[in-house]
């Protein structure tokens, strides 16, 4: 009895993941090539050399996503929420873009049968080259250090340190395995910035009470009518 009342204590942590993976098993749905597709590759890409060892790094992340999310989970509920609220937003926000902006970026021909170079070739494999911009590996990495320092851990410089030097490893990753661009970074760096702001700044909490009133007004007007 004790564990069932436990468990429907976290009815709404749980609400909140499940829509998270939801979001993010939906995201073959948009990784396929539309009419157009846009190359953002600009000078400094080419200067950037692809180094399969960063594969490491770009598998890292998630991890960084669970660390995140289960650390947050117990130790600060209220960053928990706002770290998932902001991915679903920030996922949604990618997948209009990618529906009506798709790039794409050009994959160099993977060489050898070392462990990183089969480690390229699998997520090449699984991950085609059209999702690109905005990136959401930046993206989900810039807004949990955001997040992390604004939670509970952000007096703990080790854990927070350790979380910065892996995102920006896992950041740099992107880059260097030919993943995606610079201007794909860039992106999702601005969208985890948005996200920040929706949940941690004044402006972003008028804009959520403004929606929910929109909502309320809209629910309100369809009851009223039937």
């Amino acid at each position: 009895m004790k564990k069932i009342k436990e468990l429907k204590s976290y009815k709404r942590e749980g609400f909140y993941l499940m829509i998270y993976l939801i979001l993010t098993a939906s995201y073959k749905l948009f990784n396929t090539p539309r009419e157009m597709v846009y190359d953002l590759t600009i000078g400094i890409d080419r200067l950037i050399p692809f180094t399969k060892e960063f594969i490491v790094f770009y598998y890292i992340w998630y991890l960084f996503l669970a660390v995140t999310i289960i650390g947050l989970f117990l130790k600060d509920r209220e960053s928990y929420f706002r770290y998932l609220k902001g991915l679903s937003l920030g996922l949604i926000g990618a997948y209009l873009t990618y529906t009506f902006f798709q790039s794409t970026v050009p994959r160099p021909e993977v060489i050898g049968n070392d462990i990183f170079a089969i480690m390229v070739r699998q997520i090449y494999a699984i991950d085609n080259p059209y999702n690109c911009f905005p990136s959401i590996h930046v993206f989900a990495t810039v807004y949990g250090c955001l997040v992390i320092s604004k939670s509970y851990f952000n007096s703990n410089k080790l854990f927070k340190i350790t979380m910065y030097i892996t995102g920006i490893l896992i950041i740099l990753s992107t880059l260097f395995v030919k993943q995606h661009v610079i201007l794909d970074a860039v992106g999702g760096s601005a969208l985890a910035y948005l996200a920040y702001v929706l949940y941690y700044k004044r402006e972003g909490e008028r804009v959520r009470i403004w929606i929910k009133k929109l909502f309320s007004s809209l629910t309100m007007k369809k009851k009223l009518e039937i």
